[in-house]
């Protein structure tokens, strides 16, 4: 299948998101990487690489004129010859019906198991688009990517596969990534389609759930910059390798427990910007670094600088309010790397409440040139010894 690793050697398969990598090493081992489309997935999962004793979730493809009943079960999940088998995907469910009712389940998920640190495979892709109906009833969608308890740096887990919910009143509908509390790699995301505009209307991530729009001329059009929530902010993260680009002219961003890891481009932003509740890691800032942007931080937002320090950004206000912190990325290598290194044209204004804090975010413990030339318990000297 196209979500296959390229090699191998123990790595998981891809689909929905990659899959995980043997030994949680994705740098050595890197795993089978997503395709197809998050709103009318119709690709077979992928297999794994070597393994013979499982394959990939099918492709369920169904148009109801009238009512979808699901009491049972709708499932397209990875299939186990043996009960060992472990690195397939699950595969696509792209329902179009009336209405749907029931209390079953449509899953296109991945399974937990212990096999000897091999990458596990991530979830698939589900599609339910309703042209009468306005709720899912109580039906239950499952599509997290598969585990494999046995890796001991328990991150060899796939990413979570996509679950596309539309109503019959809306013109897009809501994207939601849940990997039930399964961890993994930084870089084992649930993605979005590659080469494609993908529109959604709300994103809700969940249990350890991360987002990625992908750099391959992919671009993610939020429709309502208001309907974005995580359920916490350092654990449910979008990544932003494209570009993500907002429907509407947006001053105002507020958004719930997660994090916006801009490493790409976005799009369609006032010159008078205000974030609320969620942190904003800038790795990439020609949205900012403009010379105009007035940006208002508040209400629990964190306004994370993530550029190397020879790379400033120049800005024409800062408000920091109640709640609000401006800081920059933590430095986890023996060089200065991270420092806030900004330009304003105009005024900074820190209130009551909020504060620019880079507390513990220098260099990390055995670096630095003030650390102690030994381990005997000295403490490390900068202003003094």
């Amino acid at each position: 299948g196209p979500g296959r690793p390229s090699n191998s050697d123990g790595s998981g398969s891809g689909y929905g998101g990659y899959g995980g990598s043997y030994q949680g090493n994705s740098v050595s081992y890197p795993s089978g990487v997503p395709y197809g489309s998050v709103t009318a997935p119709i690709n077979l999962g992928s297999g794994h690489y070597n393994n013979a004793y499982t394959n990939g979730g099918g492709a369920v493809i169904i148009n109801v004129t009238g009512q979808t009943n699901v009491t049972g079960s709708i499932e397209s999940n990875p299939y186990r010859i043996i009960s060992t088998a472990i690195g397939s995907t699950g595969g696509s469910i792209y329902l179009i019906t009336g209405t749907l009712v029931g209390t079953g389940n449509i899953s296109a998920a991945g399974n937990s198991l212990a096999y000897s640190d091999w990458g596990s495979g991530s979830g698939g892709r589900i599609a339910v688009h309703l042209t009468s109906g306005n709720d899912f009833n109580s039906v239950s969608f499952v599509n997290h990517g598969s585990r494999d308890t046995n890796c001991q740096s328990s991150t060899c887990s796939g990413a979570a596969g996509t679950i596309y919910l539309k109503k019959a009143a809306e013109i897009y509908g809501t994207l939601i990534v849940d990997n039930n509390n399964y961890a993994t790699n930084p870089g084992i995301t649930t993605a979005i389609s590659s080469n494609e505009t993908t529109y959604l209307g709300n994103i809700t991530l969940k249990m350890l759930a991360r987002l990625e729009v992908p750099s391959t001329n992919s671009t993610l059009v939020i429709v309502d910059s208001r309907n974005i929530t995580g359920d916490n902010q350092n654990n449910s993260r979008i990544i932003i390798n494209g570009n993500l680009t907002f429907a509407n002219y947006t001053s105002f961003i507020n958004w719930t427990a997660l994090t916006l890891e801009d490493n790409g481009q976005v799009n369609n932003l006032s010159d008078n910007i205000t974030i609320s509740g969620f942190k904003w890691s800038v790795n990439e800032s020609s949205e900012f670094n403009n010379n105009r942007t007035n940006l208002t931080i508040e209400g629990g937002a964190i306004f994370e600088l993530g550029k190397p320090n020879n790379l400033g950004i120049t800005l024409r206000h800062i408000l920091v309010k109640s709640r609000g912190t401006l800081t920059h990325s933590a430095n986890t290598a023996s060089n200065e790397t991270y420092k806030l290194n900004m330009t304003l044209l105009g005024n900074l204004t820190v209130e009551s409440t909020g504060s620019i804090n880079v507390s513990g975010v220098g260099y990390k413990w055995g670096t630095g040139p003030g650390r102690p030339s030994n381990s005997d318990g000295s403490g490390s000297g900068y202003g003094g010894y």
